[in-house]
C-alpha cells in the first residue's frame, strides 16, 4: 500500500474499506514461523483486533530461505467501529473539531 504523504508520512484510511498492505523483503536467516502484525499508532501503539498474525498460513511461501526475496501481501479491513484518529498528533475526533472551527470562520478561507 503506497499512501504516505510526503509531508506527514501518514496513511489516511476510510472505515468500512479494505486495503492491501504489501511488503518486499529479503530474509537474513531461514525461517519456518513468521508472524505479522498491524497496529494503530496514536499516543501508544495498539494492535488492531481480529488480525491474522500467522503469515506462514498461506500468505508467505514458508519456509523462507535466507537471501531469497519475498513478497508479502495482507488485506487489512478497517472496521466501522474502530475509533477515529486525526493526523494531528494522534488525537481522536480531529475531523469534528476541524468542522467546528470552520463553521466559526464563515466564508473566510484563512481560518
Amino acid at each position: 500500500m503506497n499512501c504516505s504523504s510526503l509531508l506527514t508520512d501518514t496513511c489516511y484510511l476510510k472505515k468500512g474499506h479494505t486495503y492491501l498492505l504489501q511488503a518486499e523483503f529479503v530474509p537474513q536467516s531461514p525461517s519456518e514461523d513468521v508472524e505479522s502484525s498491524v497496529a494503530w499508532r496514536s499516543w501508544v501503539e495498539m494492535p488492531l483486533p481480529g488480525q491474522d498474525s500467522e503469515a506462514c498460513d498461506g500468505r508467505l511461501p514458508c519456509p523462507l530461505t535466507a537471501g531469497t526475496p519475498v513478497n508479502f501481501t495482507y488485506p487489512l479491513h478497517i472496521e466501522d467501529f474502530w475509533m477515529r484518529v486525526s493526523g494531528g498528533g494522534g488525537r481522536g475526533g480531529g475531523s469534528s473539531s476541524r468542522r467546528r472551527r470552520n463553521k466559526s470562520c464563515g466564508s473566510s478561507t484563512n481560518c
